[in-house]
């Protein structure tokens, strides 16, 4: 009987676990479509080109802290600017051309904003660790 009252115990504990974290999980992803829905209520402009933009400052804080040794702030500093003004460039280049479009226009743009670098760092990474397999084997000189 006590094995039972153990097992009840474990499933009870881990069900309130779950629970907690799932509403815990759904608040955040709230707070994120809240966030985006009013962003892209007072912008005008369907962007779902966000995580374009935080790759790429990861990857110039990362580039920044390994191979140039700059220090963490610096770094930080260096790329939230750097985004910055590509940020500005894509927006005069691309954007304004777009605000009065219809959304499925804007969508695609957009789209095609995020799809191609992660394509372009995805076929480097690729590459490069298809030269390092075949470098180590002594396929090329």
């Amino acid at each position: 009987m006590a094995f039972v009252f153990l097992l009840m115990e474990a499933f009870l504990s881990s069900l309130v676990s779950v629970a907690f974290h799932g509403v815990a999980y759904g608040m955040i992803l709230y707070v994120i479509s809240v966030g985006l829905s009013v962003t892209m209520g007072l912008m005008g402009f369907t962007n779902l080109a966000h995580g374009v933009f935080a790759m790429a400052g990861g990857y110039v804080l990362v580039t920044a802290l390994s191979k140039w040794d700059v220090p963490f702030p610096l770094a930080l500093l260096m790329a939230f600017v750097l985004v910055a003004l590509a940020s500005v460039i894509l927006e005069r280049l691309l954007y304004s051309r777009l605000y009065g479009a219809v959304e499925l226009e804007q969508v695609l743009l957009t789209i095609g904003l995020f799809t191609r670098p992660a394509a372009f760092l995805a076929s480097g990474f690729t590459a490069v660790a298809y030269f390092m397999v075949h470098w180590s084997r002594g396929f090329f000189p």
